[in-house]
């Protein structure tokens, strides 16, 4: 009876005072100095892209990371896609092309010119078109999978690229304007967003919702394909944003010195995700298999589980209850989503935090001011393997805990 006792003792313990293990960003050491412009997903693999240090390669869902560097004359990497088989690679002062993985980069650049730096590259349909960041700027398109380039006669400092169906977009460097091209760039109209002084790095997409990342002027959106635009700063403490990401209603963005920020409303409002992280200058921001990539300037890359991230807060009522209550998730088990409904009879600052059956954190799902009222948290734990977890609510003093299973 004595030791039942204590083995329950030092559960309690590890469940309410055990140190946070996964629930903060891990930066993979072989990368660990290296400036990531960009990373990319091909099927199982992932490239990562440096201003220096060439192309790297992961097939662990970016555990581990080796260098594939061979044919490449210019290790300075701006952009990389992929295309069918193909992958690509836009340096400085080359384009480049793999049919292997990055096992061996030829040249792809033939008919390009007006010098780089190459700065972007997007996809559309059979067609990629590459935009040049050099004194003379422009885009360039290949109907033949690099093999030949020609130009779009449309002279722009091409910072970033985005295909969706018919339309593409590109971004201005320094002029803070979007244009669009409905006719594989043969001719360019501006859209309907211009903000002087700032850089648009950054293209996201989910529906039928852009999302654009602005350095200095925060994350816009449109839904009418450019026509009207929305600011969705609200919590954003940085503006100067350089790269963002979407999951569902699960938004991700990257700054330049204020690290990393997440909606879980679709950009209503943000907050801060940076436990874990020591460099706070984000270039790019890509979700894949479960988990959060982050490639920052100078420290490589970062990695953090999905799973550690709200996707939904949802007010069932607005009648102010009489008391404080947690119910069971459901469903449950569990795979890989659930929803936890609780109510709170005061506004507080509420916090929802996930632990493992050895009392680690894995996830805070809710840190944020919460009115009175009934309200359900949808999670996704993608990244966390089968098991007992127990989930606990904490609010104006009141806590409880429950448990939940998941099974995969």
């Amino acid at each position: 009876m004595y030791r039942c006792t204590q083995f329950l003792a030092i559960v309690i313990f590890f469940l309410f005072n055990s140190v946070n293990i996964y629930a903060q960003w891990v930066q993979i050491k072989e990368l660990n100095n290296s400036d990531v412009q960009v990373i990319t997903v091909k099927d199982s693999l992932m490239f990562a892209g440096t201003y220096g240090n060439g192309i790297f390669k992961s097939s662990d869902n970016g555990k581990s990371w080796s260098a594939v560097n061979n044919g490449l004359t210019d290790l300075y990497i701006n952009a990389i896609i992929v295309k069918d088989s193909l992958v690509f690679a836009a340096a400085n002062s080359r384009i480049y092309r793999s049919g292997d993985n990055g096992a061996y980069w030829a040249f792809a650049d033939s008919g390009i010119y007006g010098g780089g730096p190459y700065q972007s590259l997007t996809v559309q349909g059979k067609d990629i078109f590459v935009g040049l960041m050099g004194e003379l700027g422009g885009i360039f398109r290949s109907t033949d999978n690099g093999v030949y380039w020609n130009s779009t006669n449309w002279a722009i400092h091409a910072q970033s690229l985005f295909s969706s169906g018919k339309n593409l977009f590109v971004s201005d460097y320094g002029g803070g304007e979007v244009l669009l091209s409905t006719n594989n760039g043969s001719t360019w109209n501006n859209v309907g967003i211009s903000i002087k002084s700032s850089v648009i790095y950054n293209f996201a997409m989910k529906d039928s919702t852009i999302y654009i990342a602005a350095s200095g002027a925060g994350v816009y959106f449109t839904i009418d394909n450019g026509i009207n635009w929305t600011q969705i700063n609200t919590g954003l403490t940085n503006i100067k944003v350089r790269a963002i990401a979407v999951n569902d209603s699960l938004l991700i963005a990257g700054t330049e010195g204020g690290g990393i920020f997440y909606s879980g409303n679709n950009g209503v409002n943000w907050t801060a995700i940076n436990t874990g992280l020591t460099n706070y200058n984000i270039n790019t921001i890509i979700i894949n298999n479960g988990n959060i990539y982050a490639g920052t300037n100078g420290s490589g890359v970062w990695r953090r589980p999905l799973s550690e991230m709200v996707t939904d807060v949802k007010g069932l009522n607005s009648t102010k209850p009489n008391e404080y209550s947690l119910s069971q998730n459901y469903p449950n088990p569990f795979n890989p989503s659930t929803q936890i409904e609780f109510t709170i009879k005061k506004e507080g600052l509420a916090t929802l935090r996930i632990y493992n059956v050895l009392g680690q954190e894995v996830a805070t799902i809710l840190n944020s001011v919460i009115v009175a009222g009934s309200h359900i948290v949808s999670w996704n734990a993608s990244g966390l393997p089968s098991g007992v977890y127990f989930y606990s609510l904490t609010v104006n003093g009141y806590t409880e805990t429950k448990k939940m299973l998941l099974l995969k």
